[in-house]
């Protein structure tokens, strides 16, 4: 949720300086895709390199500071929950990944029974 925000705002960064908001967007998928793969450290790795670049534009648009700033809360939020994110366990966690059985189950539940119930 976190990083869709901050990718929403990295494209608002991109109406002020092109070059950039594509950088701070492919910046933020490779950090999204660090998280996935349980990568902390460098998914903060990356985020510091970002937050340092925005801090050298900060001055020049509104919504560069402004993407700063949530980049540096982002920082601050991995730091405190580093060990949440590098869990091996994370999947087992996520709600999502208690009611996929279910969700398949009930699914072959209804293809086994027909669109409208039980054929006869």
């Amino acid at each position: 949720m976190r990083l869709t925000v901050l990718g929403q705002q990295a494209k608002s960064v991109a109406a002020d300086d092109v070059e950039l908001g594509e950088a701070a967007t492919k910046e933020l998928e490779r950090t999204k895709h660090f998280l996935w793969h349980g990568n902390v450290e460098r998914a903060f790795e990356t985020l510091h390199g970002l937050a340092f670049d925005l801090d050298m534009r900060r001055r020049s648009a509104a919504s560069i500071a402004k993407l700063h700033r949530a980049v540096g809360e982002f920082e601050t939020y991995l730091l405190n929950n580093r060990e949440y994110w590098a869990s091996p366990d994370l999947m087992d966690t996520q709600p999502g990944a208690i009611l996929l059985p279910e969700v398949f189950d009930g699914e072959a539940k209804r293809q086994s029974e027909g669109r409208y119930g039980r054929e006869a």
